[in-house]
This record gives C-alpha cells, sequence and structure tokens, in this order.
C-alpha cells in the first residue's frame, strides 16, 4: 500500500503507470475499509474511503465516504461537506461533483416517507450529463438505474407502469453490469437490483434468474442472504416454480 501511495506521488496522471497503480492501491484501500465495515470500525473505514478518493478518484470510495458521512451512526455532514469543497477548490472532484450531488439527494430522499418526484428528476438529470473519468464508472450507472427505478416505483398504479422508465432503469442496470464486471461488490448490488427490477413488474422468470446470479455472491450479513432467498422463493412461486420456490 505505501509503495502503491509514493508510486501515485511521483507518477503523471498521463502515464499508463500511473492507472495500474491507481488500481492496486484502490483495491488495497478498498479492502481493508470494507473490513472496518464489517467489524463496525465506521470511523476509520469513513477515512479509509477518504484516502482512496485522495489518491485514486475512485467512484466507490464517493460512494461510501458520502454514504458513511450521511449516516446517523457517524454523523459526518459537516465533515463530508468540508472535504468535498476542499476537493472542489484543489480541483479534485472534477465531473464527480455531479455524482456526488445525485447521491447526496438520493440518500436524503431515502430518509423521507415518500419519494420526492423533484428530487428523483435532478438527480437523473446530474448523472445524465456527467462524463466519466474516474475508476469504477459502473457506479454511475448503478445509481442512475436507480433513480430510473425509483422513479418507474413512483409511477406504478395497479399493474401499470412506466415502460420507458422501466427500460431506461434495465439499460443503465445493465451497462453497470458490462462495467463493473471486475468488481464483486457493483455486480452483486447490479443483479439484486435487477431481480427486484423485473419482480415489481412481474418478470418473474428473469427475476428468479438474476437472483439466482445474486446468490453466486457473498453477504455481508446472513440476515441479507435470507432476505434475498426469500425474495427468490417468492419469484419462483409466482413463475409456478413450486417445487424450487
Amino acid at each position: 500500500e505505501l509503495m502503491s501511495r509514493h508510486c501515485l506521488t511521483v507518477t503523471h496522471v498521463s502515464e499508463i503507470e500511473f492507472y495500474n497503480t491507481a488500481e492496486q492501491y484502490a483495491l488495497i484501500t478498498m479492502d481493508k475499509a470494507y473490513g472496518m465495515i464489517a467489524t463496525g470500525d465506521l470511523a476509520n473505514a469513513y477515512n479509509t474511503f477518504y484516502s482512496a478518493i485522495r489518491q485514486t478518484n475512485d467512484l466507490e470510495a464517493y460512494f461510501q465516504f458520502v454514504s458513511l458521512g450521511e449516516s446517523s451512526p457517524l454523523n459526518k455532514q459537516d465533515n463530508t461537506e468540508k472535504t468535498l469543497q476542499l476537493l472542489t477548490k484543489q480541483k479534485l472532484l472534477g465531473q464527480n461533483q455531479n455524482y456526488v450531488a445525485a447521491l447526496q439527494l438520493m440518500l436524503r430522499d431515502e430518509s423521507q416517507a415518500k419519494t420526492d418526484p423533484k428530487t428523483l428528476h435532478q438527480a437523473s438529470a446530474l448523472l445524465e450529463t456527467m462524463t466519466v473519468r474516474s475508476m469504477n464508472p459502473a457506479m454511475r450507472d448503478l445509481l442512475l438505474g436507480y433513480v430510473y427505478h425509483k422513479q418507474l416505483r413512483a409511477s406504478q398504479q395497479g399493474y401499470q407502469y412506466d415502460k420507458t422508465l422501466f427500460q431506461k432503469a434495465h439499460h443503465h442496470y445493465m451497462m453497470a453490469l458490462d462495467l463493473g464486471r471486475d468488481n464483486s461488490r457493483i455486480s452483486a448490488s447490479v443483479w439484486q437490483n435487477l431481480a427486484w427490477l423485473h419482480f415489481e413488474v412481474r418478470n418473474y422468470a428473469l427475476s428468479a434468474g438474476f437472483f439466482q446470479q445474486r446468490l453466486q455472491f457473498p453477504f455481508v450479513k446472513p440476515e441479507h442472504e435470507l432476505n434475498l432467498l426469500w425474495d427468490y422463493a417468492r419469484a419462483l412461486f409466482y413463475n409456478q416454480e413450486f417445487q424450487s420456490a
């Protein structure tokens, strides 16, 4: 890790070695941060994700840094805002500012009892106009797919749903799956979201297949796996695969 960090400080960003070293550093640092989350050490995980941002500008690191900062256990909203302002001043944030702004909108919307259509529209506009030049570009499509997914949920009335929003959500989830195929965390999230997306429009056969793909990846907690198995069984049942369910 220390060697990778040193190489990043002496290698110009235009050199191919910079990207290779940044990828290695991000892999080491992100794994360390996720290990801290698993043990409940959220404060150090928050700082470690920031280290990954400073050195690699990784979108996944931004996602976790902002999400932890907004979470009630840490309550670091003020610190997160000051840090993001510093990154902007140092011209390190760039187009990732769109991603961060959209993510903050979505996180704050999640805390509300009812989804605000205006918030979803603002988030999708920020992400659609974003130029991605960071590591883990799949994170942009994963979040954009989720924004359209939430818009779809808000538009549903009985068996009626907005097919355009469904297609947009599906498209961006598939883009994220392709771009993030070497990242197991991103792949697991996309498979799960795809399964829910198709379940919600009663494409039960596809939904079951996507749940099955998600089960190939590990889970953070046993209860997360149990919840997914329940949803998988429901998809199989509604697809009349009673024995499998």
